[in-house]
């Protein structure tokens, strides 16, 4: 193992809304730059929020 970190990171992501297996796709994407009192966190598990899942189906158009 070379011990340098990677520049890239997984992702699921979705661009459009629609059916969770037409829209989202997990995808490796450019990792974000920390900034100067900021902390990056390693994230294993993430639950869904239902906002999310109105938000992927289009079904809300309400701003946040």
């Amino acid at each position: 193992m070379s011990g340098q970190k990677s520049n890239e990171m997984l992702a699921a992501v979705y661009e459009k809304t629609g059916v969770p297996a037409d829209v989202l796709s997990v995808r490796s994407i450019k990792r974000p730059d920390v900034g100067a009192g900021q902390v990056r966190v390693k994230v294993a598990f993430s639950g869904i929020n239902p906002t999310d899942v109105k938000f992927r189906g289009g079904r809300t158009t309400r701003p946040i």
